[in-house]
């Protein structure tokens, strides 16, 4: 979501380490990454996933309450005009960016520790590539989690490329949106695209009469 991605931008700009959660997870995965990247906060994005943070003892705000926050922002930033630009000055390439929580073959999701300069390395080459998959201008339907790396890297790309991102938090809705948003890129899973191409064979089919073996 657009909430989730400038919140994203916010923690990394004044050098705080974010540990992104998938929507889906359980109330005792939460509990688990929340312990182990030993949070102080957390963002939730309404009442059903706050439910899977009680008990948190750090901070808990919720997508709610993110226009008073800007609000309280805005006031720190009138009091202290140089505080922001002083923090994004102090961080440094090797400091930690986030923490990506990937599955293990056994136990429980291990936690990749990515550095500011790790990043922005991958979307840096990721541009400099002969045949790269984005150009400024380009409109990308992106439905991938933000919890996953590859979602992370298009998510900054964006930003460093000057690409604009049509966020669509939920998947089934993709075959509508496509025709709505009408991208010219539509980053995703193979599974997704082997369903596409049956649903257009099948209608072409239906369309056409034709039968196939």
């Amino acid at each position: 979501s657009l909430e989730w991605s400038l919140f994203d931008f916010a923690l990394a700009l004044v050098g705080a380490v974010g540990a992104p959660i998938y929507s889906s997870s359980s109330a005792r995965d939460v509990q688990y990454v929340l312990e182990h990247s030993e949070a102080v906060g957390v963002l939730v994005e309404d009442a059903e996933q706050r439910g899977k943070v009680e008990g948190f003892t750090g901070h808990v705000l919720a997508f709610a309450d993110l226009d008073g926050l800007r609000e309280r922002g805005r006031g720190f930033a009138s009091a202290h005009p140089a505080a922001l630009d002083e923090r994004a000055a102090s961080i440094d390439e090797d400091d930690l960016f986030t923490f990506i929580y990937t599955s293990g073959t056994t136990g429980p999701p291990k936690a990749c520790m990515i550095r500011h300069r790790n990043y922005y390395a991958m979307v840096q080459k990721g541009d400099e590539m002969e045949h790269r998959l984005t150009e400024p201008g380009d409109v990308m339907l992106l439905y991938l989690p933000l919890a996953h790396n590859y979602g992370r890297l298009l998510h900054l790309s964006a930003a460093y490329i000057g690409f604009t991102i049509a966020f669509l938090p939920d998947p089934l809705r993709a075959a509508e949106e496509l025709r709505r948003v009408r991208p010219t890129l539509f980053p995703s899973v193979p599974r997704v695209y082997e369903k596409i191409h049956a649903a257009v064979v099948a209608e072409f089919d239906r369309q056409t009469g034709l039968k196939r073996r």
